[in-house]
């Protein structure tokens, strides 16, 4: 890969106000980034997660640190010494840039597992 990527973002997650009363900041979702796509190999799994806040006065806030390929385009595969018979391939490669306009297509916004969805083999 030729080049990354890096950003910092800052976040205030507050009461969604259709929640219905669980205080619920962010839904259940993974974040499909890079380090999940790269270790998604059965070996480490990007996680379900979401932000809940205490009670509907509470703010929380973080800080995301994020590493991504640049809008190079640049091709993405598994390393070769991750794929054996216990571990087969499970995507094919793939252009990194590619893969994220189809994320926020209408086809990528349908599935729960976009990855799969774009490039599973």
């Amino acid at each position: 890969m030729n080049s990354l990527s890096h950003s910092i973002r800052f976040s205030n997650y507050y009461k969604n106000a259709l929640d219905d009363g669980i205080n619920l900041a962010l839904p259940s979702h993974k974040d499909p980034n890079y380090i999940s796509i790269m270790w998604k190999h059965s070996r480490l799994h990007a996680p379900n997660h979401r932000v809940k806040l205490k009670n509907e006065t509470e703010k929380r806030y973080t800080v995301i640190f994020s590493t991504i390929p640049s809008l190079t385009n640049d091709m993405i595969n598994a390393p070769e010494e991750l794929i054996d018979e216990q571990h087969p391939l499970l995507f094919m490669p793939f252009k990194s840039y590619d893969y994220v306009k189809f994320c926020f297509s209408k086809e990528g916004e349908k599935t729960n597992d976009a990855l799969k969805a774009y490039c599973g083999v």
